[in-house]
């Protein structure tokens, strides 16, 4: 997304996770993640049908995509889902993990189960 004037200062999954439990009133994140979970599955969900319907249900069988999902916490932290891009902009995550894209690849084509990244 394009914010007028604004910089993104990419932060670590340690660092963010500290800076929204202290403010936050100590809530932890795992509280908000499971609520981003559920939702990002619910999309995944609803779309499949449609895809199956498109590509066919063989030829799905053997697709493969990687989307970028942005969600945002209300006050009351409540996430909604802004939006989900096909072939997002992996460039943050990169800079702040410099084997983003091997680590994402083994999950995909490897079939590799890592611990910092989970099947919904």
């Amino acid at each position: 997304m394009d914010y007028a004037g604004y910089t993104q200062n990419p932060v670590s999954e340690a660092d963010f996770l500290e800076a929204f439990q202290r403010d936050n009133g100590g809530v932890p994140w795992s509280v908000v993640d499971v609520k981003v979970d559920a939702i990002v599955k619910a999309l995944f969900e609803a779309a499949a049908p449609l895809i199956l319907e498109q590509a066919g249900r063989e030829e799905a069988r053997h697709m493969c995509s990687f989307y970028g999902v942005d969600v945002m916490v209300t006050k009351d932290l409540q996430p909604k889902l802004l939006e989900c891009t096909f072939g997002p902009d992996c460039a943050a995550a990169v800079r702040l993990d410099q084997d983003f894209y091997n680590k994402a690849f083994g999950i995909l084509f490897l079939n590799e189960e890592r611990e910092d990244f989970r099947m919904l």
